[in-house]
Formats: C-alpha cells, structure tokens, sequence
C-alpha cells in the first residue's frame, strides 16, 4: 500500500505472475483506490515485464515492494534467458507512475542460475525465497540461486539497485 502523500497514496498493489497468450509466463499488476475499487489492471491486464515474442521468455515467481518515501513500486522476478528455459536470472523494474508504465528491467545478477537439475530441490524449482525491499530510492533484492550448486547447494543472494532517473 502507498502510504506515501504523494499522487498515488493510499493505493493498494497486487503483482503476480500468470501463463500469457504467448505460452510464456508474465508478470502482471493491478491497482486498486483505498476502497479496494480497480484502478489499474483488473478489466484489462498491465504486464509488468516488456511485452515479447511468441515465445517469449519465463518471467516468474515475482516479489513487490512500494518506496513509502517516494511511491516507487518495484517488481522482481526470474527470467528465463535462452531458448531451454531452464537458466534464469533475478531481474527487477520500478515504476514512478502507480504502475503504468515500468523501466526497463534491470538484472539483479549477471550469472545465471538453474535450478531444473540435480543436487537443487528440483521438486520445487526456483523456490520461494525470493523478495525485495524498498526505501530511499533503492532495493534490496534477495532470490535463490544455484550457480554453485556442487560446491554450496543452493544458496540466497542479495543485491542492492537504484533507480536511474531521467
């Protein structure tokens, strides 16, 4: 919820991730008034992550957070980099806008992670240990990975991000 005093306050966020026409997986945003009425993405869908090919690459599991000191909303997710779809990177984007428009998105690792085979938990894929913060205008974001699965099994890493503003 945007509990800043700016344009937005009071809002109230859901991102989530959903199979898409393009037999990919997205992520999607809805905005509601303080009375929970649709203001954004309920009638008619708002992908968060840029819209792609047919098709496109896997955006999920994604985790939000809203900058209470200047209304930021942040989305991060994996995607799916090649053509198997097995190795992923945690990625993330803001929007300025209440979720309008997002900037584009922003790798939170450049090493790529899979999580598809042995010795991850392959039963339960990525995991749900991914996250985020926000405050200050940055974020902290946290997602499992498996770039050393042999050596360390798989392990959580963080990153911190800013917002490069026009």
């Amino acid at each position: 919820m945007d509990g800043t005093s700016g344009p937005h306050s009071g809002r109230v966020y859901v991102v989530w991730g959903s199979t898409s026409l393009n037999q990919s997986q997205d992520v999607y945003v809805a905005a509601f008034d303080p009375d929970l009425r649709p203001l954004l993405g309920v009638r008619r869908l708002k992908q968060v992550n840029p819209p792609e090919g047919f098709p496109g690459p896997d955006q999920f599991l994604p985790s939000a957070a809203l900058d209470q000191t200047n209304g930021d909303l942040w989305a991060c997710y994996y995607q799916t980099v090649g053509s198997s779809r097995r190795r992923a990177r945690f990625t993330c984007t803001t929007s300025e806008d209440g979720g309008k428009t997002w900037l584009p998105p922003v790798a939170a690792t450049t090493v790529l992670s899979d999580e598809t085979r042995r010795p991850a938990n392959v039963a339960n894929g990525y995991g749900d240990y991914e996250g985020v913060a926000a405050a200050d205008g940055r974020a902290l974001a946290a997602w499992t990975d498996g770039r050393q699965l042999k050596r360390l099994g798989e392990e959580i890493y963080a990153a911190r991000l800013g917002v490069r503003r026009g």
